[in-house]
């Protein structure tokens, strides 16, 4: 599966992404040729940002034949696609690089796994809409001043509401759940160095009420010491799947 609500701030260029032999896959007289702008979502730990062997997944709605035959059909009018599809498209003029969500990664299941969290209600589980999957990619690609820190939490409030569990989405925000999930957010996919210093101080400023909110919530339901830094670490590691 394809996590569809963690946006970065990172962009990449055509000149970050190699071919088999490390090679950029964009050469025109032996120069690399830089043409696009890829924003990147994070897809799922699974051959994700922080791997050797990252794998590329790409969802479009162009439905040319040229599309077509470089693509997969995932639900009516959602279709997926790798790097080399979407220079493919975009070569052939029927699409630009903002018409592709591209995703590192994606998350993954052993043998049994997702049906063992299916029967604990771990899970909701409703029919696809493809209306309602681009509304939240298009949402999260044009928001103006989007924030990484956010987790996808907005996209989770609004499925949530659209299948009559707002009212637990409510009770839920701020919780210890949401914070942690903040904290790994601003961990893994913040990329300072597409922020300007003023975004980068409140960055840590941010970070730390986030950290001084955790504390709180720590020494409201444990007597026992316990390091922060030991809390959220272990609360990354669940969430990276580790």
């Amino acid at each position: 599966g394809i996590i569809l609500n963690r946006p970065t701030n990172l962009f990449l260029g055509d000149e970050d992404f190699l071919d088999e032999d490390g090679e950029p896959y964009l050469k025109t007289g032996g120069e690399i040729r830089t043409e696009n702008s890829w924003r990147i979502w994070y897809g799922g730990d699974v051959r994700g940002l922080y791997s050797d062997d990252t794998e590329i997944i790409c969802l479009h709605s162009v439905d040319t034949d040229v599309a077509r035959n470089v693509s997969e059909v995932l639900l009516n009018g959602v279709m997926m696609t790798n790097y080399e599809g979407a220079l493919t498209i975009i070569n052939a003029k029927e699409a630009k690089a903002r018409d592709f969500w591209m995703f590192a990664g994606y998350a993954g299941w052993t043998g049994g796994q997702l049906l063992d969290e299916l029967n604990r209600e771990s899970w909701y589980m409703v029919s696809a809409d493809s209306e309602v999957v681009w509304n939240e990619l298009i949402r999260q690609r044009d928001e103006e001043n989007a924030d990484p820190r956010d987790a996808g939490l907005k996209t989770w409030t609004t499925l949530m509401n659209i299948i009559g569990k707002g009212n637990e989405a409510k009770t839920l925000s701020e919780s210890f759940a949401d914070l942690t999930l903040k904290e790994w957010a601003a961990e893994q996919i913040l990329f300072n160095s597409t922020a300007g210093n003023d975004e980068m101080q409140e960055d840590s400023s941010t970070a730390d009420d986030v950290s001084s909110q955790l504390s709180e919530i720590i020494s409201s339901f444990s007597s026992t010491p316990i390091s922060l830094d030991k809390m959220v670490n272990l609360a990354v590691s669940a969430k990276s799947g580790l």
